[in-house]
């Protein structure tokens, strides 16, 4: 079929990659591991009295971003390529090179496989933490009321698009409600004159929002709790406040709400929308575990103490892990230092 078509096809050890388009600035290279031919979108170069795999480490120096042209489509010529100048080795240098290359490849993969390992247990550890304080013998015990006996969940104004403004009283919209955090980098502003019009809108530090719709992304819960730095901001419409009416501490409810349960519970209904959507009323009806006050916070102050364990925890595997990705390129950096002009080269 090959022959028919007048396809030409590639050897084994030929390092391909991407030469056009979106998968250009991927930037990735591999090696053939079979005869193989491909499309215009992919190049090849095939090894000539080269180490091949000498050849791809060597290769995966070249940002191959960098080479691409600036037209609306990048691309790369082939004369980019060629014009590439290396300093060669000898056969067994390169042998040498590539194989130590290879073990250190592999220890860096054994080593972020571990992290991410343990960062994945990480990130799994506040719900564990959670769930195990509000399961107890002693929890299940509490007596439990629903959620809309102690508070009220107060949906925004439905302020009007063409109200919008750049500056002024910030809107606070599902957008900028992320996972136990405000977000305000796509804000929209409600003039400040305006402001006196919405008092029952008027958010505070320490109000404790959810958004209505799409409550549940692969992030977690989209719940949050307003800082100092969040306010002066309006309620808009679709993102819920937690309004306590009594017998329930505010951090003790936070804590609540982000547990498993509480999230079933809420995204468990049936949409009739095309966006997921939980509304006021199937949030009042949830169940509550309401232990005396005093216990309420003592157990929240726990929860504070680990929960902040568990989010230092993660960080500090997020960082192991960054600097684990940026150990391949400092290898090979350092394995041909000197062995290659910039980058640039050929343009």
């Amino acid at each position: 079929m090959l022959k028919e078509i007048g396809a030409k096809t590639c050897p084994p050890g030929t390092v391909i990659f991407p030469k056009v388009g979106g998968a250009l600035l991927t930037n990735k290279k591999r090696l053939l591991g079979t005869e193989a031919a491909f499309d215009n979108n992919v190049m090849g170069i095939v090894p000539l009295g080269l180490d091949e795999e000498w050849l791809l480490y060597w290769f995966q120096t070249i940002d191959l971003r960098q080479l691409a042209n600036t037209q609306a489509m990048p691309s790369i010529r082939q004369s980019d390529i060629a014009a590439l100048e290396l300093r060669l080795p000898p056969l067994a240098e390169q042998r040498r090179i590539a194989g130590r290359l290879r073990e250190q490849m592999a220890e860096v993969a054994r080593a972020r496989a571990a992290v991410q390992a343990q960062l994945a247990a990480a990130q799994a550890l506040p719900a564990a933490v959670l769930r195990a304080h509000f399961t107890t013998p002693a929890a299940l015990r509490w007596p439990r009321r629903r959620l809309g006996e102690v508070v009220r969940v107060q949906t925004g104004y439905a302020f009007k698009s063409d109200w919008f403004t750049n500056e002024g009283i910030r809107l606070l919209r599902n957008v900028n409600v992320a996972q136990g955090r405000t977000t305000w980098e796509d804000s929209v502003c409600l003039p400040a004159e305006r402001r006196s019009e919405f008092p029952d809108f008027e958010l505070n530090a320490g109000d404790i929002i959810l958004s209505l719709d799409r409550p549940l992304v692969s992030g977690g819960l989209k719940l949050t709790r307003l800082t100092a730095n969040d306010v002066p901001a309006l309620l808009l419409q679709r993102v819920g406040r937690f309004v306590i009416k009594q017998g329930v501490e505010a951090d003790y409810l936070f804590r609540f709400l982000q547990t498993d349960g509480f999230i079933r519970t809420i995204t468990a209904h049936e949409q009739s929308l095309g966006v997921p959507h939980v509304s006021p009323k199937q949030i009042e009806e949830v169940e509550l575990p309401l232990p005396p006050l005093p216990e309420q916070r003592a157990l929240a102050a726990r929860l504070t103490a680990e929960l902040s364990a568990a989010t230092a925890l993660r960080e500090s595997l997020a960082q192991r892990l960054a600097a684990i990705e940026r150990l391949p390129a400092a290898l090979l950096r350092t394995a041909f230092a000197g062995a290659a002009v910039p980058s640039s080269a050929g343009k």
